[in-house]
């Protein structure tokens, strides 16, 4: 296993592998967001809080001029609905990679390391 340390550099910020979507009104699901988003170039992870008009998607890839390219009058989630994209800016991908350090951080804090399975009964089962 290989284990996290304190002093390991940070992966760098790109922004080529941010694009900022809006236009996302009404009850939207990640899986929705994901699929149709999906469609244009592998997305890792979609950023939006449900009832917001707008939010981040990360590719796997650098892709994001190529995917603004491609979708310059947008992407159809609906009869409805139309996300127009843009180019994310270097400051709001710092943030983007922050708050994605930091809940990835969070989420690994409260376990031990090496885990324990517990101690069974202790040869206690089948005496009479």
């Amino acid at each position: 296993k290989r284990k996290p340390q304190d002093d390991e550099e940070p992966a760098p910020v790109d922004p080529k592998l941010l694009v900022r979507f809006t236009g996302a009104a009404g009850d939207l699901s990640f899986a929705e967001l994901k699929e149709k988003l999906g469609d244009v170039a592998p997305v890792k992870y979609v950023e939006y809080t449900k009832g917001e008009d707008a939010g981040i998607v990360r590719f796997a890839e650098p892709v994001a001029d190529a995917v603004l390219e491609k979708t310059a009058e947008g992407v159809q989630l609906s009869d409805t609905v139309t996300l127009k994209l843009e180019a994310v800016d270097d400051e709001a991908a710092s943030g983007f990679f922050e708050r994605a350090r930091a809940a990835a951080a969070n989420s690994r804090g409260g376990r031990r390391p090496g885990g324990s399975r517990g101690h069974g009964h202790r040869g206690k089962r089948g005496r009479r």
